[in-house]
């Protein structure tokens, strides 16, 4: 499930234990939460409620063997945005994300045009100007999260979840050189934000 998502050029955190889920969502820098209730050190319906009382408003789909009717109306009434039993098919699944991301204002798209810069998802190309430079996974969603923050700034260590999730290496990888490249063009770009490039290597 997780490749089928960064298929779509959606980077994922995949993690096994409640605890390292409470610390990926209290940074609050996830656009959904794919939420199992059966966890090894905990339950998902704890979490859910965790979360919306610390004012955690990150869309939450529940994806769960439970297919009774009173689990499904408590995870909705604790702030589960959706609800998928398993099993499931990964292309409703991944249809159900976009929609949740769209509606929460992340504004799943395929193209983003800022300034000079359209960064195509379909094709995992950057243009700028007129010239076109076909990108890795990885670089596609390093830019993709830049498109997201429209002139905020952008941490270092936000680009590397995206771009690499849990098995980032210790330091940038050279792939990510024409990433940085890209990103100063962008950034540049006469009719780009200024505050684009909002992040230090």
């Amino acid at each position: 499930m997780q490749q089928s998502l960064q298929a779509t050029h959606w980077p994922t955190v995949w993690v096994r234990h409640a605890q390292q889920a409470r610390s990926h969502a209290a940074q609050g820098n996830l656009h959904c939460i794919l939420l199992d209730l059966t966890l090894p050190d905990g339950d998902g319906q704890t979490l859910l409620t965790e979360w919306r009382s610390a004012r955690i408003h990150t869309p939450v789909l529940v994806m769960t063997a439970r297919d009774a009717l009173a689990d499904r109306i408590k995870a909705l009434r604790s702030g589960a945005d959706d609800y998928v039993i398993k099993p499931f098919a990964t292309e409703e699944l991944i249809a159900r994300v976009q929609a949740l991301i769209r509606r929460s204002g992340g504004h799943t798209q395929q193209r983003w045009q800022l300034g000079d810069l359209c960064l195509d998802e379909v094709t995992a190309q950057v243009s700028i100007a007129d010239q076109t430079i076909a990108l890795t996974q990885r670089e596609a969603a390093i830019l993709r999260e830049l498109a997201l923050a429209r002139g905020r700034a952008v941490s270092r260590e936000t680009l590397m979840d995206r771009g690499w999730g849990p098995e980032r290496p210790p330091a940038m990888a050279p792939s990510s050189t024409r990433s940085t490249a890209c990103a100063k063009n962008w950034a540049a770009s006469a009719s780009a934000p200024c505050a684009a490039w909002g992040m230090r290597w």
